[in-house]
């Protein structure tokens, strides 16, 4: 069973409720984060939250939790899962508005969910990819904006790939949800410009 605290309350996940007037459902404005545990601890924890504290000053959405708090918040949501791994989401929003644009306060969910893998014969022959040429808006901000993505859902599956490449003017930057490497001889190459700087990278 997963779980999610939100504003300071813990409640089951599907059972969760947020009001209609929330800024990232009515503009889109929001953030998230997501990792995994290993051995029932976060991974990577404190890059994890660096990289959320970063995307919310940047997106001026207020950080309503201090890095203890949250991270006792971790430790209650992957003690309620249970034996085995974990995924953890952070998902915070500009909060609820009275006139459909104006922020007041802001909303975090920190969400329990399960890990999803890709099969073994992926990481044998690799996946198939679909170039697409785009930059993402803000790109070092790990927001709620996937739209390109879903939009692209149809024609993924019409040619059986498994994510999309990003490229502009010649030059490729990033997947989805993933960031790219290029193995050259001895070199490991990858890009440095109009990406999300993944925790691996």
């Amino acid at each position: 069973m997963h779980h999610c605290w939100f504003n300071g309350k813990i409640t089951e996940a599907n059972a969760t409720q947020i009001n209609i007037n929330d800024l990232g459902l009515m503009r889109g404005y929001g953030l998230f984060d997501y990792f995994r545990t290993y051995n029932q601890n976060p991974f990577q924890w404190d890059w994890y939250w660096e990289r959320y504290e970063r995307s919310a000053k940047l997106l001026k959405i207020p950080n309503p939790i201090t890095k203890a708090e949250a991270h006792e918040v971790v430790l209650s949501l992957i003690k309620m899962h249970g034996e085995g791994e974990v995924a953890i989401r952070f998902l915070l929003t500009g909060g609820y508005t009275f006139d459909s644009v104006t922020s007041a306060k802001p909303n975090l969910m920190i969400i329990s969910e399960s890990l999803h893998f890709s099969s073994p014969k992926d990481y044998e022959t690799g996946i198939k990819v679909m170039s697409y040429e785009y930059v993402r808006d803000l790109p070092t901000i790990k927001s709620i904006d996937y739209k390109h993505y879903m939009i692209l859902q149809s024609e993924l599956k019409a040619n059986s790939a498994a994510d999309v490449l990003f490229h502009k003017n010649g030059e490729i930057s990033e997947l989805s949800r993933s960031n790219v490497f290029i193995v050259n001889g001895n070199k490991l190459i990858t890009p440095d410009k109009n990406i999300l700087e993944g925790i691996t990278r």
